[in-house]
This record gives C-alpha cells, structure tokens and sequence, in this order.
C-alpha cells in the first residue's frame, strides 16, 4: 500500500534489490523463496509477493502447534538436571 504513495519504494519491484533485501533472511528461508521464484509466472515476482511469502512464513513460524519448536517441547525435568550436571562436570579440568 506504501508503494502506492510513495513512488520511491518501487524499487523493491527490482529483482537487485528484493535480492539484496533476502540476504537478510535466515539461508532455509532464502532457499523456500528461490522455490517460490522458480515457480513463478514472471521474470521475478514483485515485492508483494514476497511481502505475502514472508508473512505465511512468520505466521507458520510462530504457530505454536506447526512450527518446528512447537514439535520439541520443553525438557523435562529429570532431562534437564541430567544436561545441568553434564555441563557442570564439563567445566572443570583434571590436571593428573
């Protein structure tokens, strides 16, 4: 909507610059647009369509339920005093 008024943002329509702006990206994401790019119908897709990719992206990102983190749960606490020790007993140094 911002392009609409403002004439300048037009150059994020450039494949350059939507480039540029992608290097911002984590790589696994980089790649999911290249698919998306690929795919695409035109010479390379225009900022709104990777406005509309990258927020699908963050909205199954922060699902709770489909994202990978939701998969992994918290440890458990036995789980977690097991990690806390090992750590400790990696710390020091036997010096025999």
């Amino acid at each position: 909507m911002a392009m609409e008024n403002m004439k300048g943002l037009e150059m994020f329509n450039d494949c350059t610059k939507n480039k540029q702006t992608s290097t911002k990206l984590p790589e696994w994401l980089v790649q999911r647009w290249a698919i998306v790019v690929a795919n695409s119908a035109h010479s390379y897709p225009p900022f709104s369509q990777f406005v509309r990719f990258i927020t699908k992206e963050a909205e199954i990102a922060c699902n709770p339920i489909a994202s990978v983190s939701g998969f992994k749960g918290p440890p458990l606490k036995e789980e977690y005093i097991k990690i806390s020790r090992a750590k400790k007993r990696a710390v020091g140094a036997n010096t025999k």
